[in-house]
């Protein structure tokens, strides 16, 4: 009743043959891997698929306290769909992700000074004027294993006000093997990668820019 919408989630396989007639196509196949659940406002959304759960908050996002609350009370209904209801269910990878979009100062007819907003970039992004700024970045701790990519993206349209922004957008995650059951081991490893992704967010910004947020 709280997410009355859905849509499934598609996988594509596409081959190719080859043989003395050159590379021939083989047909294409699509296969549901699951389904995707939305609120009615679409402000929310639950993925599942055989082996994965993913649950999203694409407005009103509050604080992680909130966030994390609303998906721990998802997990038992995902794992009441698995064969043996997630009894020997073991967990191997953790992940949080932040898609921000950054607005950009009022247009004065100057190209936007880049070094004024972001920091942490590869310095010589940042010594050419340019039109449109792509940045990919990943990277991995030895000390606790965790993964993470940093992608900048823009200046793109807003999909809200048609307005330019930057897309800074941030994943981490962690390679594990745990149980799904052992909450206390679940909640420490998202707590890290919340801390990692603050911590990537603010090092990428300048103090008077996030000012602005």
């Amino acid at each position: 009743a709280e997410f009355p919408y859905r849509e499934r989630i598609m996988e594509g396989t596409f081959n190719v043959e080859v043989s003395t007639k050159g590379i021939l196509p083989i047909e294409p196949t699509n296969t549901a891997r699951g389904y995707r659940f939305f609120t009615r406002d679409r402000g929310r959304a639950i993925a599942m698929t055989a082996s994965s759960l993913a649950y999203s908050r694409f407005a009103g996002y509050e604080n992680r306290d909130r966030f994390l609350s609303e998906a721990r009370a998802i997990l038992p209904e995902y794992l009441a769909c698995v064969v043996d209801e997630g009894r020997d269910t073991r967990v191997t990878r953790i992940g949080v992700r932040f898609i921000n979009a950054i607005e950009l100062p009022a247009d004065d007819g100057k190209d936007v000074n880049l070094d004024a907003i972001f920091t942490g970039l590869p310095q010589p992004i940042l010594d050419e004027p340019i039109s449109l700024l792509g940045v990919d970045r990943l990277t991995r701790s030895t000390a606790t294993g965790a993964s993470s990519r940093v992608r900048l993206l823009g200046p793109v349209a807003d999909e809200q006000s048609g307005g330019l922004v930057f897309m800074l957008d941030i994943d981490v995650w962690r390679d594990l093997d745990l149980s799904v059951h052992d909450d206390d081991a679940m909640a420490a490893v998202l707590t890290d990668l919340f801390d990692l992704r603050s911590r990537l967010f603010f090092g990428s910004l300048h103090d008077g820019f996030l000012a602005r947020y």
